[in-house]
């Protein structure tokens, strides 16, 4: 995936990062490091009181201590994927359509050639389903992917039948060995600091592991428990 967030990026920086290979510079989007933050120095001086590691870069390699954050934006506006990419996009191809306000619940799954048929989703207009002419794309975040998954058939099979729902392909570490990053944001107002002057911090944690004995699967199957029916 590296390649590909390279591909994004147009690095910015004014601190001495020892591997700025980790970064691209011809991207769309910019992402700002400002090395000489007024808060740089007292951070670090937390991360050494707390024994803590510490890295200049969250793209390097750290599973747990403090690094500095970068910011999407230049001279002081934000710039993002949604400026960048969609709406370029939107108004390059007519026959590119964004549907919001709209639910994906689940694929429509021929349990036989095992072939994807739909996806069924939901919106203000009723329930639909939406049928590809070549591939379906599945990507809704850590949480939700499994969770589709699930409700399309796809799953630990024993799982699947508790919950009442119907086996179309077994795979059983669906729901299983999730891992995302858990983050608290605490805001606080400055006074003479330009946006730049204020960078955040943000503290890595290791990445929790689901177990048997945890109920990640069972909390995925019921996130969304009052449409569990379709």
């Amino acid at each position: 995936m590296s390649k590909y967030y390279k591909r994004t990026e147009n690095y910015i920086t004014t601190g001495p990062f020892s591997n700025l290979n980790l970064h691209g510079n011809n991207g769309p989007i910019k992402i700002t490091q400002i090395y000489d933050s007024v808060f740089n120095q007292i951070w670090k001086n937390v991360a050494n009181e707390l024994n803590e590691s510490f890295t200049n870069d969250l793209a390097d390699k750290i599973d747990y201590g403090f690094s500095f954050e970068s910011s999407s934006f230049t001279n002081g506006i934000r710039s993002w994927s949604c400026d960048k990419y969609l709406s370029s996009t939107l108004n390059k191809y007519s026959n590119l359509k964004v549907l919001t306000s709209s639910t994906a619940i689940k694929f429509d799954i021929n349990e036989q050639t095992k072939q994807v048929n739909g996806v069924l989703f939901i919106s203000n207009d009723g329930l639909f389903n939406g049928i590809a002419r070549k591939e379906y794309i599945l990507s809704a975040g850590t949480f939700f992917s499994p969770h589709i998954l699930m409700l399309s058939g796809i799953g630990d099979r024993k799982i699947l039948q508790e919950n009442n729902i119907p086996v179309k392909h077994e795979l059983k570490q669906v729901g299983k060995n999730l891992m995302d990053n858990g983050m608290i944001n605490i805001k606080y107002q400055t006074q003479s600091f330009s946006i730049g002057q204020s960078i955040p911090m943000a503290v890595i944690n290791s990445q929790a592991r689901t177990t048997n004995n945890n109920s990640d699967t069972f909390f995925l199957l019921k996130m969304n428990s009052n449409r569990r029916d379709l």
